[in-house]
């Protein structure tokens, strides 16, 4: 070995004696790494060229499959503001007091999905507080408990049973309707399924990915009618996200979550009762203007090459003074079918609510047990990932580490 490694520094001694052997020499040993490298100049400047084309691209220019130029942007337009609109109602919806009030926005054929969520985190007689205490008291001193002033304002959302404290939540399913004619074996199933178990809002509205502000803003309007008096807080989540009853309780009455080192740096604490607007916020995102994206937003939209601050519409958390006001400014607000947008941006600048990131909501699709247990709404976990995370988050054999030291963070 030592010989040769002697012999290939003979040979490349006796080339590089001549200049031009030296050149030749060199160039074949630098020639692929610098080749590589331009490779990759080349392809860093393609997809720059190709990011730009997809955010400020002159395709802005092309028609909405669904959304053309000559249709009305005016929600009155779409949504009656005064009268009772709805196909399918739940009785006595929030008649009784709730602590927490969670729309779900589904699919019309959703069947599979929303039963999962009744068996899982949408069962909020077993996923209640007592749920809190066995996921996390193993760890008391490392996270803040609720606060006493807090527990006797919503003294009329609670009970007490067996020891143990519950908080009154109500879950509501709402989708629309179909457009086919060959859709009535769905709403017949849609029917039985809404006797059976209370908690399908249907609006009378054409149930399509297009139409979602129309079904939040419905729900807007449904929770501002007959929610305002009894309910204390609004979450609105999709029906393919887990959330958390227990930790978002424990939220609501002041407390903080324990911090697991897979999930976030801090804890954050609740301490208003008004003003409350909270999710997951996206800042500076520009708008797409590539048709073939299923994000695409034409120039005769919405003009601005930048969106204002806004929620994620996997989930966000308002307290009811700022649902009504979101469903008012609704109504002097251009529409735009990004739902979150529309709500959490366009309306809260003219409600003069100001949206506020919480790391309690992610959007990170890792469904490990632990990240779901150290916040309140996990996106996209799916039907099998529901099903797995609550089975695990509830047999309290899922061991997370958790920082000792963390910072507390007040909002409101």
């Amino acid at each position: 070995m030592i010989r040769l490694r002697k012999a290939k520094f003979l040979i490349i001694w006796f080339l590089t004696r001549n200049p031009t052997q030296r050149l030749l020499l060199q160039a074949f040993l630098y020639g692929p790494i610098l080749f590589s490298l331009y490779l990759m100049f080349r392809v860093h400047q393609i997809m720059e060229q190709v990011d730009l084309k997809l955010i400020t691209g002159s395709e802005g220019t092309v028609e909405h499959k669904y959304w053309k130029p000559n249709d009305s942007y005016n929600l009155t337009n779409y949504i009656q503001e005064f009268e009772e609109t709805a196909l399918i109602m739940p009785s006595g919806l929030c008649k009784q007091k709730s602590l927490l009030t969670v729309f779900v926005t589904s699919r019309l054929d959703g069947f599979k999905t929303r039963k999962v969520i009744r068996e899982t985190w949408g069962n909020s007689t077993r996923f209640n507080y007592p749920e809190f205490i066995k996921m996390h008291g193993h760890l008391k001193g490392l996270y803040k408990p609720f606060l006493q002033s807090r527990l006797l304002l919503y003294a009329e959302h609670l009970r007490r049973e067996n020891y143990s404290l519950y908080a009154s939540v109500q879950i509501v399913f709402i989708v629309g309707r179909s457009n086919s004619p060959s859709s009535d074996s769905t709403l017949s199933k849609l029917q039985q399924e809404a006797g059976q178990y209370n908690d399908i809002l249907q609006e009378d509205f054409v149930d399509t990915y297009n139409n979602l502000t129309l079904k939040s803003v419905f729900a807007l309007k449904h929770v501002n009618n007959k929610c305002f008096n009894n309910s204390a807080y609004f979450l609105k989540t999709d029906d393919d996200c887990f959330v958390n009853v227990p930790n978002i309780i424990h939220f609501l009455l002041g407390g903080t979550i324990p911090a697991y080192q897979s999930h976030r740096k801090g804890q954050t604490r609740l301490t208003a009762t008004k003003g409350v607007l909270m999710g997951y916020a996206f800042f500076g995102n520009k708008p797409i203007r590539y048709s073939c994206s299923k994000f695409y937003l034409p120039n005769y939209i919405y003009t601005d090459t930048m969106y204002p601050s806004y929620l994620s519409g996997s989930g966000y958390l308002m307290s009811m003074d700022v649902v009504q006001r979101l469903y008012k400014a609704a109504w002097s607000t251009r529409l735009i079918h990004f739902e979150d947008l529309f709500i959490t941006g366009f309306c809260s600048i003219a409600a003069q609510v100001k949206p506020v990131h919480s790391p309690l909501f992610d959007l990170k699709t890792i469904h490990k047990a632990c990240f779901i247990k150290g916040g309140v709404v996990q996106h996209d976990v799916g039907i099998a990932g529901m099903k797995d995370v609550f089975h695990r988050l509830t047999n309290n054999k899922t061991n997370c580490a958790v920082k000792r030291s963390t910072r507390i963070l007040t909002v409101y």
